[in-house]
């Protein structure tokens, strides 16, 4: 729960952008155990509110730190790109 992952997905929908980067974290498990992921962006509904503060810095505190080293992460999370789906 709560991990964050930067997604490459296939894009069928539109051949001029056949791909479509994603950011995504892991909401909750099915009852199969496998992890639900949801757009990055929605965990500020998700984690509104005081008392989950501390679990929403946790959960972007990866992103931040991977901002530090890597450009096109910072990029997109100056732009706020990160929290929705890009072509």
């Amino acid at each position: 729960m709560g991990r964050v992952y930067f997604n490459l997905a296939e894009n069928k929908n539109d051949p001029e952008y056949p791909f479509a980067f994603l950011t995504t974290y892991t909401h909750q498990f099915t009852s199969a155990a496998k992890p639900q992921h949801m757009p990055l962006g929605n965990a500020f509904e998700a984690y509104a509110g005081h008392q989950n503060k501390s679990a929403l810095v946790n959960l972007l505190t990866p992103v931040t730190n991977a901002a530090e080293v890597c450009s096109w992460v910072k990029e997109a999370l100056d732009e706020r790109e990160i929290f929705h789906p890009c072509k």
